[in-house]
C-alpha cells in the first residue's frame, strides 16, 4: 500500500482555503543554462468564512502549529522549482478589487505593470519537494509575488534542439504537468486566468495558450525599471542591456481554466497564417458525386463511406458511374494523380442551388496559424491542406470553435509524443505533420476536438480525466471523415483548373 501511494502525484494546494484567480508570468529563458528566470504574481481571494485550514498535516511542522493565528496560509504544487522569495504587493485596493472582477478581461499590460512597481513585504515561506507554503494577512483579495528559477531536471520543459540545431524549448505535458514551470494549485477544479510577459531574442518566436497573438511590448527604460524593483543577485531581464536585440512579447488568456492546460514553445521557427476559407459541407460532399446522381439524393452517411440513396435511384441500375470514395489510409496526393479514382468523379456537371448553403459553424472566422522548423516547410503541403477543412468539420460537427483563435505548432523529432492540446494553441509531433499517409491525419482531428472535450468541457477531479479522451476518441473519426471529403473535394477541383 505504501509503494503505491509514493508513486501517486502529491496534490497538496490548498485551492478550498485560497483560491488563486488569475496568474501573471514574467519570464526570461536562458538556453545556455536551461533555466527560466521568473516572477509570478498570483491574485488571491478567502472564502468568505475565513476557516482554519482543514487539513494541516500538509504543512511543515514548523509552520501547523500556527494555523490557528491571524494569518492565512497558502500551498502551491511545485516541482523542481528554487524559490529566491516571496512577498505581499502593496497595491492600492480598487486595482485590486477591479481585476477579481469576473467580468473583467484581465488583459490590460498597463495596469500589470503597476503591479509590478508597487511596493513589496516578504513574507515567511517554505518548500519541500513537491510544494511552497506561505503564510499571508487575512485580507481578501490580495496579490503575491513569488520570484524563482527553475531547474534544468525540470521534467515539465523539454530544451531541445531542433532540426537546424537551434535550441528550443516547450512544456511537454509530463505526469506532472506544469510544477516544473510556475507554483500553482495543481488540481483540475482549481480555474483561473492568466497572462504572461516572455523575454527572448528577437530570432525566437514564442507560442503560447493565449487569446491573441504575441503582443510586442517595447523593453524601455520604464519596463527595465519595473522588472529589476528588487534588489536580486540575479535581476530579472538584466541581460537585456546585452548586445543581443531582445524583445518581450505578451500573452493572456481570459477562460479560467486549470494551469496545466497552459502550454508554451520557443524556437526559431517560421510562422504562417493558413488560408482557412469558409466551406460548406455539402457543396463538399456533392462535389464528391458523378454527376448522374439525381438532384434529390438523400444526405450520405459519413460514417464508414457508405450512402443511402432514395427508391428512385436504388431502382436505377445504371453503373456507368461507379461512386469510389477516398478512403482513410490514400494519400492526399493520390487524388491528382489516380486516374481510376479521378474518372469516378465528373469534371463538368450541373450543381444543385442548395449546395451553397453555408454550414452552421464556419472556420472562416477562426484566425489559424502554423508554426514550424523552417527546414521541414516543403513537407508540409498536405497538412497545409488538410487543417482547414478539419476545422470546418469539427465546427460542422461540434458548432463553431470555442475557442477565439487555433496555433499549431509543428515540434522537433525529439517532441516524445504524438500531440497534445491546450487554449487555442495545440502541439504536433513530426511524424504526424509530414505524413505522406494521411490516416496519421486522424491524431490532429483528435486533438482539434479536445477544445470541446477536455479544454471547454474538463474534469471535475483527476479520475474523470478519461472522459474528455473518450469522447475525443469517438469525434476524431467523424471529423477526419469528413476533413478527408473536404480536402479530396477542393483537390479536384485545383485539378479540374490546373491549379
Amino acid at each position: 500500500m505504501s509503494s503505491l501511494l509514493e508513486n501517486h502525484l502529491p496534490l497538496s494546494s490548498n485551492s478550498s482555503d485560497i483560491k488563486a484567480s488569475h496568474y501573471i508570468l514574467c519570464m526570461q529563458p536562458d538556453f545556455d543554462t536551461k533555466t527560466i528566470s521568473a516572477k509570478l504574481f498570483i491574485l488571491c481571494t478567502l472564502p468568505i468564512a475565513c476557516e482554519p485550514m482543514e487539513q494541516p498535516g500538509l504543512l511543515p511542522k514548523r509552520l501547523a502549529d500556527s494555523v490557528e493565528d491571524n494569518m492565512a496560509h497558502g500551498v502551491l504544487d511545485m516541482n523542481n522549482i528554487s524559490i529566491k522569495s516571496i512577498s505581499l504587493v502593496l497595491c492600492d485596493e480598487k486595482d485590486l478589487l477591479s481585476y477579481w472582477n469576473p467580468a473583467i478581461v484581465r488583459n490590460n499590460p498597463v495596469l500589470t505593470k503597476h503591479f509590478f512597481a508597487s511596493g513589496r513585504n516578504y513574507i515567511e515561506f517554505e518548500e519541500t519537494t513537491w510544494f511552497i507554503h506561505f503564510k499571508c494577512p487575512r485580507k481578501s483579495p490580495f496579490l503575491i509575488c513569488i520570484e524563482y528559477v527553475t531547474s534544468n531536471a525540470g521534467v515539465s520543459i523539454s530544451w531541445r534542439e531542433d532540426e537546424q540545431g537551434n535550441p528550443c524549448f516547450f512544456t511537454c505535458g509530463s505526469a506532472i504537468n506544469n510544477r516544473s514551470l510556475l507554483p500553482y494549485q495543481d488540481t483540475p477544479s482549481a480555474l483561473a486566468t492568466w497572462e504572461a510577459f516572455v523575454v527572448v531574442e528577437d530570432k525566437y518566436s514564442v507560442s503560447m495558450s493565449s487569446d491573441g497573438s504575441a503582443v510586442d511590448i517595447p523593453i524601455d527604460t520604464d519596463l527595465l525599471r519595473l522588472f529589476n524593483t528588487e534588489p536580486f543577485s540575479n535581476n530579472f531581464m538584466s541581460n537585456c542591456k546585452d548586445t543581443k536585440p531582445k524583445k518581450c512579447l505578451y500573452f493572456y488568456c481570459s477562460l479560467s481554466l486549470p494551469l496545466a492546460t497552459m502550454a508554451i514553445a520557443v524556437g526559431v521557427w517560421s510562422v504562417e497564417t493558413l488560408n482557412c476559407a469558409k466551406i460548406s459541407q455539402k457543396e463538399a460532399e456533392r462535389k464528391m458525386l458523378p454527376n448522374c446522381y439525381p438532384e434529390d439524393i438523400t444526405e450520405s452517411c459519413l460514417h464508414g463511406g457508405t450512402h443511402a440513396f432514395n427508391s428512385e435511384f436504388v431502382n436505377n441500375k445504371d453503373t456507368s458511374h461507379p461512386m469510389k470514395l477516398p478512403v482513410p489510409g490514400l494519400d492526399i496526393n493520390d487524388v491528382l494523380h489516380n486516374n481510376e479514382l479521378q474518372s469516378s468523379v465528373p469534371v463538368s456537371g450541373k450543381r444543385s442551388s442548395e449546395s451553397t448553403s453555408k454550414p452552421s459553424g464556419s472556420v472562416g472566422n477562426l484566425p489559424s496559424s502554423l508554426v514550424y522548423p523552417t527546414s521541414l516547410s516543403h513537407r508540409l503541403e498536405p497538412l497545409r491542406q488538410f487543417l482547414p477543412h478539419c476545422l470546418a468539420a469539427a465546427e460542422e460537427l461540434l458548432g463553431p470553435h470555442p475557442c477565439p483563435r487555433l496555433e499549431i505548432v509543428v515540434l522537433p523529432q525529439s517532441y516524445a509524443s504524438l500531440g497534445l492540446a491546450s487554449p487555442n494553441l495545440i502541439f504536433l509531433a513530426q511524424c504526424i505533420a509530414t505524413a505522406a499517409d494521411s490516416s496519421m491525419f486522424l491524431r490532429i482531428a483528435h486533438e482539434i476536438s479536445h477544445a470541446w472535450f477536455g479544454i471547454i468541457i474538463g474534469a471535475e477531479d483527476w479520475t474523470e480525466e478519461w472522459l474528455s479522451e473518450g469522447f475525443a476518441t469517438m469525434a476524431e473519426e467523424l471529423i477526419y471523415e469528413k476533413a478527408y471529403r473536404f480536402t479530396c473535394s477542393q483537390a479536384f477541383e485545383n485539378s479540374k483548373f490546373g491549379r
